[in-house]
């Protein structure tokens, strides 16, 4: 495809840093040029802290990560407007604090209908609109799917021990039908793709289970923010 992308990657539930500013490695400002053939990726990692990220000194080796904050715009103090997955989210689609969507937690609220969301706004100005959840919390049923040509949050099923757990599914599963669809569209696009991998509990593959033996929440972070950028 010829269109120019932009790239947004947030830490969708607990961004915490230091500074209250926009840069660039040596100190350049970040400049955002407007053009008609823009795509838009939003990506958003659940439960990511940015002391955890390489790029902000963290313990997880992120070069993914870390080659998005170089080239790009990296906040150094942001923090989410809600402490769980489903507000925070609705807060980034729509631009809204939770007293003002009426997202309060995981379960037992629904966005209201006819709420505005940028994949509202994006299908309305002619963009391909599709998403792509790793997470239960949000899940069709709790009404972000308005605007969205294609809404991916296919589940695993959970029996055992393992059903106390949201069900979530591997970040390289999302990513694949992410990339998958976007390769697929001729007209600009704009996707949301959604890792809920770093959130508890928390089992890093191979080699990161190995390399982060004490630190299990930075082996998630390691894996699953390597398999969010890695395509």
């Amino acid at each position: 495809m010829n269109a120019r992308w932009i790239a947004a990657a947030v830490a969708a539930v607990a961004l915490v840093a230091a500074a209250a500013i926009l840069w660039r490695p040596g100190g350049r400002a970040f400049e955002l040029t407007a053009a008609p053939d823009q795509n838009i990726l939003l990506i958003t990692i659940d439960t990511l802290r940015a002391d955890a990220l390489s790029s902000y000194g963290g313990a997880a080796r992120t070069p993914n990560l870390d080659a998005l904050a170089a080239t790009g715009a990296r906040f150094d103090f942001a923090h989410a407007h809600a402490v769980v997955t489903l507000p925070s989210h609705t807060s980034i689609l729509t631009g809204r604090l939770p007293y003002e969507h009426g997202m309060r937690d995981n379960s037992g609220f629904r966005v209201k209908e006819g709420t505005a969301t940028l994949a509202t706004r994006l299908k309305a100005a002619g963009f391909a609109t599709g998403a792509f959840v790793g997470g239960f919390p949000l899940t069709k049923r709790f009404g972000l799917t308005p605007g969205f040509d294609v809404y991916d949050d296919q589940m695993p099923e959970l029996t055992g021990a393992a059903a106390v757990s949201l069900p979530e599914r591997r970040a390289d599963a999302v990513v694949d039908r992410a990339v998958a669809w976007i390769g697929s569209q001729p007209q600009r696009f704009f996707s949301w793709v959604h890792v809920f991998d770093p959130h508890s509990p928390y089992a890093p593959p191979a080699p990161h289970a190995a390399a982060y033996s004490g630190q299990p929440y930075h082996g998630e972070v390691a894996a699953r923010a390597w398999a969010s950028t890695a395509k």
